[in-house]
């Protein structure tokens, strides 16, 4: 199966490293050719929820 992943930022970048791993073949679109867009700006955003308390650094230390 194709995927087409729009995005080369963390989140189109792990979606497309994922789909590979799944064995799809990706293609991944990026409109600029260096790495300015929303994930280089924002990684604030990017943050895991729904966890319990303290599970965040045990969940990021894991092997």
């Amino acid at each position: 199966m194709r995927v087409l992943i729009i995005g080369g930022g963390v989140l189109g970048t792990m979606h497309a490293w994922q789909a590979v791993e799944r064995g799809h073949e990706v293609v991944q679109l990026e409109r600029e050719p260096e790495a300015r867009g929303a994930s280089v700006r924002n990684f604030g955003l990017v943050w895991v929820g729904g966890r319990a308390a303290g599970a965040e650094l045990d969940t990021a230390l894991r092997p």
